[in-house]
């Protein structure tokens, strides 16, 4: 009997130290998990490839280098987003 795999990300974004905090939970083996942040037009300003099996795994950039605005965090598998969270960063 196989188990279905689930993948979920909670995001928190720690805007007094500039940084971008996801925790994300994954029980994919596979190494075929991507998680990928983008601006409001679409362009991808971060991605962290091959993210490793978690029940509670952690990720982390600087957002310094962002503008103020809407961003999206989405976590995919096989090229299909599985979950996405939009977040602000304000100045």
């Amino acid at each position: 009997m196989k188990t279905e795999e689930h993948i979920i990300i909670i995001l928190t974004v720690v805007e007094e130290n500039a940084t971008v905090n996801i925790t994300y939970t994954s029980s994919s083996d596979e190494g075929n998990v991507r998680i990928v942040v983008t601006d409001s037009e679409g362009n991808t300003t971060h991605s962290f490839d091959r993210v490793a099996k978690a029940e509670n795994g952690k990720l982390s950039f600087q957002s310094g280098g962002l503008r103020p605005g809407a961003y999206t965090c989405s976590i995919e598998q096989d090229g299909k987003i599985k979950d996405s969270k939009q977040f602000q960063i304000g100045r």
